[in-house]
């Protein structure tokens, strides 16, 4: 082969590559749903780099797992502080995707477990127990360890919240309280509870 087909095979090699990138971007939305849909959550959200189309798609999966714990951590408290940011990043864009969204599609499972370092990140944890109430969840898994181990340090569950988890039928909480559970009211908390 000489240097012209050769640069001639790379370009016909070039352009089938360009051709196949291009076709992944225009797949029809049915089919994206139901691929990233049958995804785990972490891979779900890095597919959505590969295009605008596939943007916030992962936010309607009805299984979400958001685990910081699976992030390694050393002993450099920068970098560490850097990858807890970058978790409450995921967790604000998976809020903004579900504002933009109208339709809040069921929930089966919620899991979020991370390091909760004080009361800064409680608006968020809030906003993400009030959506995961609204899309109806089932499954609940919260898991707020304290990054503090001299000091605990708990996030605090409104008994509010808990009124309106009326589609939870199985119930994890790990290291937080619930906030004003002697004030009992007239509306049982966790009314579809069974585990």
């Amino acid at each position: 082969m000489n240097s012209s087909e050769q640069d001639k095979a790379k370009e016909d090699h070039n352009e089938n590559v360009m051709a196949n990138s291009t076709l992944l971007p225009h797949l029809p939305d049915l089919i994206m749903h139901q691929i990233i849909l049958r995804l785990p959550t972490k891979p779900a959200i890095r597919m959505s780099c590969l295009s605008k189309q596939w943007e916030g798609v992962w936010s309607a999966l009805r299984i979400l797992d958001f685990d910081e714990r699976n992030q390694p951590h050393d002993d450099n408290d920068d970098d560490n502080n850097y990858k807890h940011v970058k978790f409450l990043n995921i967790l604000a864009r998976y809020l903004e995707f579900r504002q933009k969204d109208n339709q809040q599609p069921p929930l089966d499972k919620f899991r979020l477990s991370m390091r909760y370092l004080d009361a800064d990140e409680d608006a968020i944890i809030g906003k993400l127990l009030s959506n995961s109430f609204e899309r109806n969840v089932k499954d609940l898994d919260i898991s707020l360890r304290s990054k503090h181990q001299e000091v605990e340090t708990y996030y605090c569950l409104p008994r509010t919240a808990i009124i309106n988890a009326k589609s939870v039928t199985i119930l994890n909480l790990e290291h937080l309280r619930i906030k004003d559970i002697d004030s009992v009211g007239p509306e049982p908390m966790f009314p579809s509870l069974k585990t």
